[in-house]
């Protein structure tokens, strides 16, 4: 068996808000936006958490669901508001490490 992450997944393809799987069955899309916690406090972090575990928990047994996740080119306001969010944090090593992350998004963003 491939060790490729996408021959791993079962997605056959994506149309519209449809997922079609590869033994035909057919599945739903929601648009979700991603929560970056890396230059969040404390507080935030648990909440989030807190809210995702009740989200999961609230599914019915044996429900099988999947997160993909897009990235695409274009994401200067995204990074430059993530990069405000370093500035706030409590600890210098936080701080550095996150703009670290900011710089390394940046490249990333430019290609």
């Amino acid at each position: 068996m491939s060790s490729a992450l996408s021959d791993q997944l079962q997605v056959w393809g994506v149309e519209d808000d449809t997922i079609i799987y590869t033994d035909g069955s057919i599945g739903f899309c929601l648009a979700l936006s991603p929560i970056d916690v890396s230059c969040a406090d404390e507080y935030t972090a648990n909440k989030i958490h807190d809210n995702l575990c009740k989200f999961l928990n609230a599914l019915p047994s044996g429900i099988d669901i999947q997160f993909l996740q897009e990235i695409t080119e274009g994401n200067k306001a995204v990074i430059d508001e993530n990069e405000q969010l370093c500035h706030k944090a409590q600890l210098d090593l936080i701080k550095e490490l996150n703009l670290k992350k900011v710089e390394t998004l940046r490249e990333l963003d430019a290609h």
